[in-house]
This record gives C-alpha cells, sequence and structure tokens, in this order.
C-alpha cells in the first residue's frame, strides 16, 4: 500500500473519531420560538442558561437548569415552577402533560407546530354561536395567531386573527370577522381553552378542545366537544 492512500485511510479513521466524539447533535443552545416567548439559550456543560422574551412584553427574564441526559434538562423557576424540558434536533417540549412549554428553533420556522401552542385543530362544542361540527383550525407564528372556523363540511365561516399575550397564563387577544373581539384563553396543558367576546362574561361556556382529547379542564369549568 502506498503512502498516499495510507494518509487518506489515517485521515479518514481520524475524522470519524472525531465525529463520534463530538457533542450531542441534540443541544439546547440556540435561539427558539416558543409558545410563549422567544428564547435564547446558551449551554456549558451540563448547565444550561436561558433568557426568555415574554410575548406581550411580560415575563421578560431569565432561568437555569441542568443537563440530566444527551435530550433532557430539569429547570426550576419563579414563572413555571420545575419542570423538564426533552429536546430533539428541531424542536423541545416539556415532560409533564401538566404544562405545555414546547419550542421550534428560530433558524426552522418561526410557525410553532401542531400540538404546540395554539397550532392545531380545535374541536368546538355546539352553542349559540357554533353550528354543531364546528371545527377550528389555528396556527401560530411566533406571537401572532390566526386561523378558521370551519362548519362540519370543512367550509370556513368565520376567521380569527390576533396576537398572543403571556401574563397569567396565555393568552391570543384579536378579532372575528363577524363577532368582533374575541380572546383565546389556554390552560397550561394545552388541551384546551375558553372564548370572551368583548367585554362580556362566558356564561355558556364557549371553549374548544385539542382535537385528540375528549375533554379539557379550563379554570373553573371542564369543556366537552
Amino acid at each position: 500500500m502506498s503512502k498516499n492512500i495510507l494518509r487518506v485511510v489515517s485521515f479518514t479513521l481520524l475524522a470519524a473519531l472525531l465525529v463520534g466524539c463530538g457533542a450531542p447533535t441534540n443541544s439546547f443552545a440556540g435561539t427558539w420560538i416558543s409558545n410563549v416567548g422567544k428564547i435564547s439559550i446558551t449551554q456549558s456543560g451540563n448547565h444550561i442558561t436561558g433568557v426568555i422574551e415574554g410575548y406581550g412584553n411580560v415575563h421578560n427574564e431569565s432561568f437555569t437548569g441542568s443537563l440530566v441526559s444527551n435530550n433532557e434538562a430539569e429547570f426550576s423557576t419563579d414563572w413555571f415552577g420545575d419542570f423538564s424540558l426533552l429536546v430533539g434536533s428541531e424542536t423541545f417540549t416539556s415532560k409533564s402533560p401538566e404544562l405545555s412549554f414546547c419550542g421550534i428553533r428560530s433558524n426552522i420556522s418561526d410557525e410553532l407546530p401542531d400540538g404546540c401552542g395554539f397550532s392545531g385543530t380545535w374541536l368546538v362544542p355546539s352553542k349559540t354561536v357554533f353550528p354543531e361540527g364546528t371545527t377550528l383550525v389555528l396556527k401560530q407564528i411566533a406571537d401572532k395567531v390566526s386561523g378558521d372556523f370551519l362548519d362540519k363540511n370543512g367550509k370556513a365561516y368565520e376567521t380569527f386573527s390576533g396576537f398572543l399575550y403571556w401574563g397569567k397564563g396565555w393568552q391570543a387577544r384579536g378579532t372575528t370577522k363577524q363577532h368582533g373581539d374575541l380572546a383565546l384563553f389556554m390552560n397550561a396543558s394545552e388541551t384546551g381553552f375558553e372564548f370572551l367576546y368583548g367585554n362580556s362574561g362566558n356564561k355558556e361556556q364557549l371553549c374548544a378542545v385539542r382535537a385528540g382529547h375528549t375533554s379539557a379542564y379550563i379554570s373553573y369549568f371542564t369543556c366537552e366537544p
């Protein structure tokens, strides 16, 4: 075997070893678009620091955590309490089903995937303003939330457009084409939200449940499609 061939083989083996010894690809470090704000995360060994710019200019603060495995970290905060996050190559999500904290890398998209934030399909129980079989299909792009109310035949009969605000919980505040101002108040697990039109109350318990769930407890009542 010639010396040149030996050099090529040696270089290839060395490169393979270096790649194999590299840092995990599922790193928390980077900029993320989450369901409640924009987050910048740095990672040094097992120590993780995040700075969140909450939507609606609320909860602009930092938080810290520790890596417990290649793709899981534990955090303790004043605003979300104690929680664990699982990270993939493009997204992260909270481990507990009782708390939805999720996001996508900003260099991938500003639009949250279905099941995170308001993005996805929602089942709307039949009430005065909602015909039987209504679904609401929403997408959340950073702090913007928009979508259509569809009848049982899949035809749009109403639209919603608004912005997300994170105060005591997270809310999408905006307007509808036919019924004016509307706010969507999400529960912590992101399995459902209630509708609040204008400044009125919610005597009819207008609400929506995420597709795939049979019910959702929302603050003071249970929503069932």
